[in-house]
């Protein structure tokens, strides 16, 4: 394919110092979409990774408050919020 649709790496290296994103050029032989599905996949899999930790923590800390919660008013919201919080799987 011929024309400037066509991502070489040297047109790619001509376009991201023109936008000023030289600092974030794909290898050579690597397209850029190629590269940012790559750093978006680890994004993601990061940011499931933390939301089920917290989702963890939450738990731990509901099923705490219910075992030796003092305050009814909060002991019973904690009963209501923790079928809410187990529910919201990430994976």
């Amino acid at each position: 394919m011929e024309g400037p649709a066509r991502r070489t790496p040297e047109r790619l290296h001509a376009l991201t110092s023109w936008t000023g994103a030289g600092r974030c050029r794909a290898p050579v032989g690597r397209s850029v979409p190629d590269a940012r599905t790559r750093i978006r996949a680890a994004y993601d899999k990061a940011w499931l990774v933390a939301r089920n930790d917290a989702r963890a923590k939450t738990l731990a800390l509901i099923g705490r408050e219910i075992s030796g919660g003092s305050n009814a008013e909060v002991v019973a919201a904690a009963r209501a919020a923790r079928p809410v919080v187990r529910c919201t799987r990430t994976w």
